[in-house]
């Protein structure tokens, strides 16, 4: 114990200078090489630690030890790129001894063209749940723009800005897609009620049709917080050209009319329309020449003055990284569900927002603490049960275990099985149409009562069945070329690679080695290495290795972030 606690304390300390010393300055790393932004993200990191310690102390937990380095390897890679490392990254990893390398490994990730490329594809799912019944949006675009917006490092509060008050031609402006989601009489309600969800935590589409049962949120509340989008409706660019996308626009807010009614399509509340909008924290909007009301909210959402919004982005970060949230779930704050550490949400939103609202710091902070890089096995004295074994999580003393999210199902399949570069190299185009395809199938989405969507990977038997027996993991598992000329899988699995493997390595305990390192980011045991040589012994030639690599394709370890 004395040397674990040891060197966690040396990962601590030793984190702002290796920060200094990890990586050559990069443009894509959004202000990386500010000593001050380091240290800041250092100190941080003491924050989150001395916060997450007295919490254990407090109710007489001792936290596990640190993780080994396979493990913070896999995890840290998952979580920031969405993917597990490569072989070749497992293998330099393990071999380094400099006492920095992990430090210098954020530092790496978080300079990574997939890091944005991650964080867009989670905000995408966040803000077109849905979007699918519009088939000819093009989705991807929204992504592309989210994904290039995080790795120029832009602040949060500047996408949130530029979501809530696009306008124009969604074909055109990608973040427009984020309005045309609720065309179909969700505006002003449906949207209103996901901006304070989605945005600032705060759940207020209860108060639609009544008071809120236990908030203090009352039905004109709503209405005035809704009022913010009652002039806005997307229409089709073309009527006569359903291919021509869908236009947003912000009329002037002093042409609406109060006489008229309810207002139109969309304002699909009572008394919106003649509501006078109002902010969350009561204060009132004047309409005026020069401006919108929907770039008044966005002002009011993103302000360091905001109360809800730097928390609600440090809580959503903190659940996809940690396993969940302060306050869970993550889009519900209110009275009768406090975070569980008050002040380290407190001092995460702060520095947070004192960074700008970079994510990339924020990421950086938690990465670089002992309570992100502790393992997630159990101590040999677990929790006697299960109420023992919540608390011990609720509070954070181990590592986060988490299951793989849909996207990084599919994409750590593809960087896996060596087809993300193979598939890509032929067609891009090709390659999204055939992870939308199994994403449909992979994901299920639902909605409740209250206007809320979810989508997520559920592990049905089915799904597992798919992914088990699917042409994408017939293809990657194969270890064979093609059998014949019709043999078009065969064709495309000489790229794979197992392939590669059974070519390039011809004895029994390296090539199971490497099928470890390339598909669990570890070396095996002594007993698992005896029994997966064991087992590729029993098939006929190639078939033992492709049976061994499916089984560790679909074993649970894989499926898990842990």
């Amino acid at each position: 114990m004395r040397t674990a606690a040891r060197l966690m304390a040396a990962t601590a300390a030793g984190f702002a200078l290796a920060l200094a010393a990890a990586l050559p300055a990069s443009p894509a790393r959004a202000g990386s090489d500010d000593g001050d932004a380091l240290l800041a993200a250092a100190a941080l990191s003491r924050t989150i630690d001395r916060e997450i310690d007295a919490a254990l102390a407090a109710e007489s937990i001792a936290p596990v030890g640190p993780s080994d380095d396979a493990e913070f390897l896999r995890r840290a890679t998952l979580d920031v790129l969405g993917v597990p490392p490569t072989e070749a990254e497992v293998r330099a990893f393990l071999s380094s001894n400099e006492p920095g390398k992990r430090a210098a490994k954020i530092e790496e990730l978080l300079a990574h063209p997939l890091y944005g490329e991650h964080l867009g594809e989670r905000w995408e799912r966040l803000l077109v749940q849905g979007i699918r019944r519009y088939r000819l949006l093009d989705q991807g675009a929204l992504r592309d723009w989210l994904a290039k917006g995080f790795q120029e490092g832009r602040g949060m509060d500047a996408i949130v800005r530029d979501v809530l008050t696009a306008t124009g031609n969604v074909l055109e402006v990608p973040p427009v897609a984020y309005t045309v989601r609720f065309r179909d009489g969700g505006i002003p309600a449906d949207i209103a009620g996901t901006t304070s969800r989605l945005f600032l935590g705060v759940q207020i589409q209860c108060a639609q049709c009544h008071d809120h049962p236990y908030e203090a949120w009352k039905q004109g509340d709503f209405a005035s917080f809704a009022a913010f989008f009652n002039l806005v409706q997307p229409r089709p660019a073309d009527p006569m050209d359903p291919r021509a996308g869908f236009v947003v626009e912000d009329p002037d807010p002093r042409r609406l009319a109060r006489g008229r009614g309810r207002g139109g399509e969309g304002a699909d509340i009572r008394g919106a329309v003649r509501a006078d909008p109002k902010f969350l924290d009561g204060s009132a909007w004047k309409d005026a020449e020069g401006t919108t009301r929907r770039a008044a909210l966005a002002d009011w959402v993103t302000a360091r003055s905001n109360p809800w919004f730097a928390k609600a982005m440090v809580n959503r970060v903190w659940s996809w990284m940690m396993g969940r949230g302060f306050v869970n779930p993550v889009d519900d704050f209110r009275s009768d569900n406090p975070p569980s550490h008050p002040a380290l949400l407190d001092a995460l939103a702060l520095g947070f927002a004192e960074s700008g609202h970079d994510v990339r710091f924020l990421v950086r902070a938690i990465a670089g603490s002992r309570a992100y890089q502790r393992t997630s096995r159990l101590p040999e004295k677990a929790p006697a049960d299960e109420v023992a074994l919540r608390r011990f999580d609720r509070l954070f003393a181990r590592g986060p275990m988490k299951p793989l999210t849909a996207d990084q199902v599919f994409d750590s399949v593809l960087r896996v099985t060596g087809m993300d570069d193979a598939m890509r190299s032929r067609n891009r185009n090709e390659i999204e149409r055939a992870k939308r395809f199994l994403l449909d199938q992979f994901t299920s989405e639902s909605a409740d009562d209250e206007g809320n969507s979810a989508e997520a990977w559920a592990g049905t038997i089915p799904q597992g069945l798919l992914l088990m027996n699917g042409p994408l993991t017939q293809i990657g598992t194969r270890g064979g070329g093609p059998t014949g000329r019709g043999d078009r899988l065969g064709v495309l699995a000489r790229d794979n690679s197992l392939h590669r493997i059974l070519d390039d390595t011809k004895d029994t305990g390296a090539r199971v080695e490497r099928l470890y390192l390339t598909l669990l980011g570890r070396r095996p045991t002594a007993d698992e290495a005896s029994e997966a040589a064991a087992f590729a012994a029993r098939g006929d030639g190639t078939r033992g290795w492709e049976d061994l690599f499916w089984a560790l394709l679909n074993s649970s370890e894989f499926m898990s972030n842990h």
